[in-house]
């Protein structure tokens, strides 16, 4: 149980981490209070598990405690609209590029290649969003639905001529 208690606390000191790097705005107390609170949700969670007649493992604390810790505390930050969530650019093209994997099955030195063809588009709707949060939108909080549908756009419009490109490219070294 020891063990368990363990990975609660980790998880989430992990889960203050996260909002702070998202939420700069964060008080060090503000932290605190989250990691409290990820405390509190996931043993809450823990313990519908064992109501359910189960005892929890390990990766119950690591993935359904801690998302729905993380869950939890998100929607409450926005909803008291006094944080709002801010990205820097490397975090913001960090998201487009999961949002990018996770439409793909294409390898890593194919996707290395689209990403830097991407960087210009990826700045520009950065600007956008830092615009509209500067104009006092919580923008950032809708930033993986951004960039999934302009990565949807991206492989929609755009992939195939980058892969034509790649392989030209490739060709022209000698690498096909």
């Amino acid at each position: 149980m020891a063990l368990m208690d363990d990975l609660i606390y980790e998880n989430a000191v992990d889960i203050g981490a996260f909002f702070k790097r998202d939420y700069p705005t964060l008080s060090d107390m503000d932290v605190r209070e989250i990691e409290r609170e990820a405390v509190r949700r996931m043993f809450a969670y823990l313990e519908g598990i064992r109501e359910n007649g189960r005892e929890p493992s390990e990766l119950d604390v690591l993935y359904g405690a801690g998302e729905e810790a993380m869950m939890h505390i998100e929607n409450e930050l926005y909803e008291l609209t006094i944080h709002r969530r801010f990205y820097a650019l490397d975090r913001f093209i960090e998201i487009y590029i999961e949002e990018l994997i996770a439409l793909t099955n294409e390898d890593d030195n194919f996707l290395a290649y689209v990403v830097r063809q991407e960087v210009s588009y990826i700045e520009r709707l950065y600007t956008q969003t830092l615009e509209s949060y500067e104009a006092g939108e919580d923008a950032f909080y809708f930033a993986s639905l951004v960039c999934a549908r302009e990565a949807a756009v991206c492989i929609a419009n755009r992939l195939d001529g980058y892969r034509s490109d790649f392989n030209e490219a490739r060709a022209a070294h000698g690498l096909l």
